[in-house]
């Protein structure tokens, strides 16, 4: 029995949007009720490619460049001369940076607001050099936060309420931490450069570890601040529509002038920044930064003739009041904004392409970080201000286990998406987060966004400004399985190691943060003991091709350690679908005596008419699992959802 709600309002407000089912069973002589509560599905974190590719690439060259002098300066620190060039080197970096975002944040809000381009203004964007990313299409995680509900009691009737149990489990499911939708990604490592930048837990005191690792990977840091602070600007700039020209042509005259008069000053800043800083101590630098400076500089007189001629055509646009010509000419601009920024951020000082994909899936994996511990300790009304005090006691102790259950192949680009996947996860080695005691949620969420606050301290995360809360260290562990049919074809040719690697490292870090915590963990103690050394000793749990039991064992020990759970695959919606609700099912029979012959009935009730329907429908418009019958039939048995709801679907 199924009834379903939507648009409801909770007592939290914070699940005033959500969608909610609820279903009835009868097992054991227990009746329990479950609801499914999903909270408002949206594409989060929809960053334009070339927007994320130009904004990293300047603060990646710019801090190399910077890092360089100051290596060779370290050892003097009486070099008036150079300590007072370096300053103003970097007051112009800085400058750039302010008018990088008011050009980037009028370009961005443009492409949200026309939604798609013409045949031909795509054809444009093709003939431009840049090859290495495609442009005009957007990073999506694809994040859905749901919450399942179990009441159960002993009643002969399902409305006596007086001796039910109740218990609130939190999910999240995503798409990959990837740029493969959006980019031909060559970002491919060996298992060996994998095997040897994994990242031990470490256990040391937060503060120490704060100060050791206060520069790593800053500029990842920036880039992720300075992209969140980008989904907000444009709701202060104008509507680029045809139908809202006129009626705001006053605000539209403002930003065409903010954009004419920052053109000369980025070329200026840019010119004046090398020279003073390339120019003046070249015999320090290696030969080839000087070299690629001078050729820069030598190329960038085509973009100075090209933004002069912008000027006019601007001006002529204005004067002669054609509004309607406004959209091709910002085109035009920005193909040729995507040269010049490829141009001065050329890849003779850094390995551009590289830093993307780590940009833009750090920048994944943190939305999905901040959402799923928001959605724990914020958006759980069922949780008792003592279980919630309990929790944030144990996590400010021991840190937040994050652990992402990944179902994606060894085979073609899903095979470079786990790579991705594993570098998104280093990363999080690095990141802290502060939770008061008196936690209350910095994320909004709407049909079209997900934004969170958050406050730059070198590369730590403050959810919250509290002096006297403790930053709370993130142990983040990759769990991978592949389901689908690639995944039968890449075990036939022998291709998992990648999957046998990172599933071995990732039971040795859980064993190791049991290892730390287990003196918090004394009601659970025995059966993870168990558990963990069942993942230990049980050699099929790697070398099978499909080892789908340690998806559930590793799932179950991460619940039972207050752990984060991620479901994840391709598109966030069909495996991670499947996934999603078996994993329910088995937390109703090893939790609420749900009987094992009810297995299957429970599994298809879910699949069939539970919150997957709703999320399959949002994301392509048909409530139908992507499965054609192949890959249908390739599916492990409990992963397979009713056959009539399987269609073969583009994604």
């Amino acid at each position: 029995m199924w009834q379903y709600k939507e648009n409801l309002v909770y007592p939290n407000e914070n699940l005033k949007n959500s969608i909610e089912k609820e279903s009835f069973y009868r097992s054991n002589g227990n009746n329990i009720k479950v609801k499914q509560i999903l909270s408002e599905t949206a594409l989060c974190f929809d960053v334009p490619i070339y927007v994320l590719n130009s904004w990293i690439m300047y603060f990646n060259d710019a801090a190399d460049v910077i890092f360089k002098f100051k290596t060779i300066f370290k050892q003097d620190q009486t070099n008036d001369v150079f300590n007072y060039n370096l300053k103003s080197f970097e007051q112009n970096i800085t400058n750039l940076e302010t008018i990088l975002r008011d050009y980037q944040s009028i370009f961005e809000y443009y492409l949200l607001n026309t939604k798609r381009f013409s045949d031909q203004e795509i054809l444009r964007v093709k003939k431009s050099p840049l090859k290495s990313v495609e442009p005009l299409k957007f990073i999506p995680v694809n994040l859905h936060l749901e919450q399942f509900l179990v009441e159960t009691n002993h009643s002969q009737i399902f409305e006596d309420t007086s001796l039910s149990e109740k218990t609130c489990y939190d999910f999240t499911s995503v798409g990959a931490f990837t740029t493969i939708h959006t980019c031909k990604s060559n970002f491919s490592k060996s298992l060996e450069a994998l095997m040897h930048n994994d990242k031990k837990f470490e256990f040391d005191d937060p503060n120490d570890s704060i100060n050791k690792y206060k520069t790593i990977d800053n500029e990842i840091w920036l880039v992720f601040y300075s992209i969140k602070l980008l989904s907000d600007i444009g709701n202060q700039l104008i509507e680029l529509k045809l139908h809202t020209f006129h009626r705001k042509s006053d605000k539209l005259l403002k930003e065409i002038d903010i954009l004419k008069g920052r053109m000369e000053i980025i070329y200026r800043v840019l010119i004046d920044s090398f020279n003073l800083s390339l120019s003046k101590y070249a015999e320090f630098a290696h030969i080839e930064i000087k070299q690629q400076f001078y050729n820069v500089k030598e190329q960038m007189t085509f973009f100075r003739v090209k933004f002069k001629a912008f000027y006019i055509e601007f001006d002529n646009l204005v004067l002669n009041g054609e509004f309607n010509k406004l959209n091709d000419f910002l085109v035009e601009i920005m193909i040729v904004l995507v040269d010049f920024y490829n141009l001065v951020i050329s890849k003779g000082i850094c390995d551009k392409f590289g830093f993307v994909n780590q940009c833009a899936t750090f920048c994944q994996a943190m939305t999905t970080l901040i959402s799923t511990i928001d959605l724990k300790y914020n958006k759980n009304s069922y949780h008792t201000d003592l279980e919630l005090k309990k929790m944030l006691e144990f996590h400010q102790k021991n840190g937040f286990l994050f652990q992402v259950e990944s179902m994606l192949s060894c085979f073609s680009t899903e095979h470079t998406m786990i790579f991705e996947h594993h570098l998104a996860l280093q990363n999080l080695h690095n990141v802290y987060i502060h939770l008061p005691t008196n936690y209350v949620t910095l994320v909004e969420s709407s049909t079209n966004y997900i934004k969170f606050n958050v406050e730059r301290d070198g590369f730590h995360i403050y959810m919250y400004t509290i002096n006297d809360s403790k930053p709370i260290r993130v142990y983040p562990l990759l769990v991978n399985v592949g389901i689908n049919e690639a995944s039968v074809t890449s075990n036939l040719l022998g291709k998992n190691y990648l999957q046998i690697f990172v599933n071995s490292q990732a039971i040795s870090k859980l064993i190791s943060y049991y290892q730390k915590s287990k003196s918090d963990l004394k009601e659970n103690q025995h059966k993870l003991e168990n558990i963990l050394y069942h993942l230990n000793t049980k050699k099929s749990l790697f070398e099978d091709s499909r080892p789908v039991e340690l998806l559930h064992k590793v799932a179950e020990t991460t619940r039972l350690m207050n752990g984060f759970r991620v479901t994840n695959c391709k598109s966030g919606k069909d495996r991670s679908g499947v996934g999603v609700s078996l994993e329910q099912c088995l937390l109703l029979l090893r939790n609420h005596n749900l009987e094992n012959s009810m297995t299957q009935e429970v599994l298809d009730d879910f699949r069939r008419n539970g919150t997957r329907m709703d999320i399959l429908k949002k994301n392509v418009g048909n409530a139908k699992y992507a499965f054609n019958k192949l890959r249908y039939f390739l599916l492990p048995q409990l992963y397979r959802p009713p056959i009539e709801l399987c269609d073969d679907l583009d994604t």
